[in-house]
């Protein structure tokens, strides 16, 4: 309101000031009456005297008045500058700010002061909108992928905008410098009539954008824009971000006797800062129950990168899942990463082969189905369930509870079983196939293929190998094996292959175990949360090869058995601030909810929807009820503090146009009030000449204005 009270006043302060000039030539006018004249003897000399000084008097009264008239004009304009700047009638309209502030992950790290960057770019934009005048304009831009929902467009409300500002606080997203300009570059364009500016108030520590991503090009190439950025932090800061954690296992048993393995992990570090002495970081690991477990990283001078094994401290919840949260210090969030590992009583097998009795019982050398079970049940007390279904026999319900399903007589399988196995695994289990030993043409690879989504080719018969050949590990970092890595080159060795059906895997598919010839043994492809499917090439029977008669044939059905569940139960995974993670969740409706009880609704319509802080949050359905687990991290590139110099950030910036660094992060005074104070200097000055001038052209003692005798008055 007070805004618009003086918008109207204006005008009619500048018509006062105007008709305020008509009061010095008024006096002025005044002060010419005439005097009746006065004769006396030395008349004559006097009359030369004034004579002389009679120009001299007029000059010195025209730029007296002069002076006078311009006081007033003055003082209105300066009063009513506001709307004349704004309508352009003093030659200079009002122009536009953008602010583009960093309040990404970055922007927590604390100076020496123990101020946080956000809290300095705060106090800088604030300086900007208070330096602004009533006809400038003003705008908000924030750099965080997860809080863009909150920038303002430009607009006159200085105040909003300010409260805007004020209310900032640090985002676990990850800063997007190129992205936020082409934002405000898009504002520009829509607007030609005025003069803008671009503030962008960033410390610019890798986190925030490293110099060497490209930023779009020729965004802003008119005169009309003026950029500013502020000074790049010059302070190193040290810290050690997760970057990663891998459970050996996502499933733990509870009375399996492998706890410790399960909740066994490896932590990736990274050290941020320059010197880099030789210290010692503690990790912290803490379940949602409270247990911790800690582990020391001992680090050498200059060392930036570690990777440690850590056990996690896994609960025996009633709802199957340990919520796990690790901490390399608490400076950041970047030094936080949360962790999901699923706590089971028993595991569920279903192998589908055909039940031999009585006098079709096969021998043992032959019996794919039993060779099996002894591998998953080496011992009594493990606690794995197996049952035996007829492919032709299973029904959808057969796989309700089950987390794994071995299929050894795939070609007796309908196309509405395969349907159900497809369906199987893609909520989460494990689908081990290996071809049928009875078999020499492999028909039924195809509705394989289709079942399970896959880009594999499969030979169309089974293949002799004459000699038998050896195995060997293959070469990859993704194997479901890796746990036995270090054992399996010992276990293979005495294992050979006589029979097996040729494959190539596609683009995902990963192989573990090959022939010596280089031919596929064992093949997985996974998609966490989506489930594992596992291709054994060879039949596991005596005739294929002698691998169910080895050591290695346990340790291999238990770890794809383990491994293939652990990667089949990755979850959803999602980063805080992305869009990805939405991709899977297009056809879904229901909510996440967080620990801390915050909600996010799902819309299958609404492809924006961000996750906008870390920990593992639950998904429901329409009814409430729980479905699955989404367990989101930042970024932990957006929380790397090391500086980059300011040389490197204002190439960097020069892609999208000129910019100037400002040492103090305020841009210049906005063009109203820096003429408002110009005028009120420019009517001061004028009252001191006004006052010197008054009193120089005054007379020292009384003088008559001569008059010659008998002249006419």
């Amino acid at each position: 309101m007070m805004t618009i009270a003086l918008i109207f006043v204006a005008p009619w302060i500048a018509v006062a000031g105007a008709a305020c000039v008509s009061v010095p030539i008024i006096i002025h006018l005044l002060s010419r009456r005439r005097r009746p004249p006065v004769l006396w003897a030395a008349m004559r000399f006097v009359l030369e005297a004034w004579q002389a000084r009679r120009r001299r008097l007029r000059l010195q009264q025209l730029l007296l008045l002069v002076v006078r008239c311009l006081i007033p004009i003055i003082l209105g304009l300066a009063l009513a500058q506001p709307l004349l700047s704004e309508g352009g009638l003093l030659g200079q309209a009002g122009q536009t700010v953008h602010l583009v502030i960093d309040n990404s992950l970055t922007a927590d790290a604390p100076d020496a002061s123990g101020a946080t960057a956000l809290s300095r770019h705060q106090e800088a934009a604030l300086a900007v909108i208070e330096s602004l005048g009533s006809g400038d304009e003003v705008g908000l831009t924030l750099l965080s992928n997860s809080s863009r929902d909150q920038s303002l467009p430009p607009q006159r409300e200085h105040d909003r905008v300010a409260a805007a500002v004020k209310r900032l606080e640090v985002t676990k997203g990850q800063a997007d410098v190129g992205e936020a300009l082409d934002e405000v570059a898009s504002r520009i364009m829509g607007d030609e009539s005025r003069s803008h500016q671009v503030v962008l108030l960033s410390d610019f520590r890798e986190g925030s954008g490293r110099v060497d991503d490209p930023l779009p090009p020729n965004l802003f190439n008119s005169d009309r824009v003026q950029l500013e950025y502020a000074m790049p932090a010059d302070s190193a800061i040290e810290q050690v971000r997760i970057v990663d954690i891998q459970p050996l296992r996502r499933v733990v048993l509870r009375d399996g006797g492998v706890d410790d393995l399960a909740s066994q992990s490896l932590v990736q570090l990274e050290r941020d800062g320059e010197r880099l002495p030789e210290t010692v970081t503690t990790l912290t690991a803490t379940s949602t129950a409270g247990r911790q477990s800690t582990r020391d990283v001992n680090w050498l001078q200059g060392q930036r990168e570690a990777v440690v094994d850590f056990n996690l401290p896994v609960d025996d919840q009633d709802d199957g899942v340990s919520r796990i949260r690790v901490e390399s210090g608490t400076m950041t969030a970047a030094q936080q990463r949360h962790v999901l590992v699923e706590v089971q009583d028993v595991l569920r097998v279903v192998i589908l082969d055909r039940e031999h009795l009585g006098r079709d019982q096969l021998p043992l050398e032959l019996d794919a189905a039993r060779w099996i079970e002894r591998a998953l049940r080496p011992i009594d007390e493990l606690p794995i369930e197996v049952r035996r279904i007829d492919p032709i026999a299973m029904v959808p319900s057969d796989l309700v509870d089950a987390d794994a399903v071995f299929l050894l007589r795939p070609d007796l399988l309908q196309s509405d079983g395969w349907e159900s196995i497809g369906t199987f695994r893609e909520a989460g289990g494990l689908v081990m196939v290996s071809p049928p030993g009875e078999r020499q043409v492999q028909g039924w690879t195809e509705a394989m293929v289709q079942a399970m989504d896959i880009d594999w080719t499969f030979a169309a018969e089974r293949t002799e190998l004459d000699p038998a050949e050896g195995l060997v590990v293959a070469d990859t970092d993704e194997s479901v094996l890796r746990v036995i890595g270090a054992e399996l080159p010992t276990l293979l060795e005495p294992v050979d292959v006589r029979q097996l059906v040729e494959v190539e895997p596609g683009m995902n598919g990963i192989v573990s175990v090959r022939t010596a010839e280089g031919r596929p043994l064992l093949v997985t492809e996974s998609v966490p949360g989506r489930g594992t499917l596992a291709f054994l090439s060879t039949a596991p029977r005596l005739d294929w090869t002698n691998l169910p008669a080895k050591p290695l044939m346990v340790p291999l059905i238990q770890e794809t058995l383990r491994g293939g569940l652990h990667l089949s139960r990755g979850k959803q995974q999602a980063v805080v601030g992305d869009l990805d993670w939405n991709q899977d969740m297009a056809s879904r409706r229901g909510e996440i909810r967080h620990p801390d009880g915050t909600s996010i609704l799902l819309d299958p319509t609404n492809n924006d929807i961000v996750i906008d802080r870390p920990g593992v949050w639950s998904m429901m359905d329409d009814n409430g009820t729980h479905r699955s687990w989404i367990v989101a991290n930042v970024d932990p590139a957006a929380g790397d503090l090391d500086r980059q110099s300011s040389e490197a950030v204002g190439q960097w910036l020069e892609e999208t146009g000129t910019w100037n660094e400002i040492s103090t992060a305020t841009a210049t005074t906005g063009p109203g009030r820096s003429l408002v104070w110009l005028l009120l200097g420019v009517a001061a000055a004028l009252l001191v000449i006004e006052s010197l001038l008054a009193r120089w052209f005054s007379p020292r003692g009384p003088m008559a204005t001569p008059v010659l005798a008998g002249a006419v008055t």
